[in-house]
């Protein structure tokens, strides 16, 4: 039995429908590179906000009632936030037990700086990509009513601390965090 070639004609027609598949396919997958490439912006700044969250949250639940936590005048308008606390879970032995740390924003990013013993001082980088923030501190009247104030020097801790950041590209991202304060009226600490 002799092998029989394709001809011509079966050859064009295959190109045809090759053709007709990559057109009807193209955009969808075209469609679905967009897809992904947003759901990977969208999906960094979850992390990058979650991030936020959890490691400013960690170091604020560990001021104690009585420790360092004032707000401080910065250049160009900005504030930054200044609070003692005993860092009890700290690999380097200069940044382990009472140290200082402060927030700010340098330049378009959001900096956690830790002042161990020795003058030795930690910066991290906590989120960029950041315009302005705002901070805002709850406390209680002398008629038992909440108020906010954006600036905080005091003996006690605020009730709640509120960081509002304006992004780069207009976005606004809001943080809230509980603080230990003693003037807590019976809320769960």
């Amino acid at each position: 039995m002799r092998k029989r070639s394709l001809t011509l004609l079966e050859i064009v027609i295959a190109l045809g429908i090759m053709s007709l598949l990559c057109l009807v396919t193209f955009p969808h997958l075209r469609q679905t590179l967009h897809f992904k490439k947003h759901f990977e912006i969208e999906q960094s700044r979850v992390f990058s906000r979650a991030h936020v969250q959890t490691r400013l949250g960690s170091f604020l639940a560990k001021i104690e009632p009585g420790e360092l936590f004032e707000t401080e005048q910065l250049e160009k308008n900005s504030i930054a936030l200044v609070f003692g606390l005993n860092n009890q879970k700290d690999f380097d032995g200069a940044y382990y037990g009472r140290v200082t740390a402060s927030l700010s924003l340098d330049q378009d990013r959001l900096l956690l700086s830790i002042k161990g013993k020795g003058d030795k001082t930690r910066e991290e980088v906590l989120m960029e990509g950041i315009a302005d923030i705002k901070w805002m501190f709850s406390y209680i009247t002398e008629k038992n009513s909440i108020e906010m104030t954006p600036e905080w020097s005091g003996s006690d801790l605020p009730l709640f601390c509120l960081l509002e950041m304006r992004l780069s590209d207009g976005r606004k991202e809001t943080f809230y965090f509980r603080l230990k304060s003693a003037e807590r009226l019976g809320y769960p600490t």
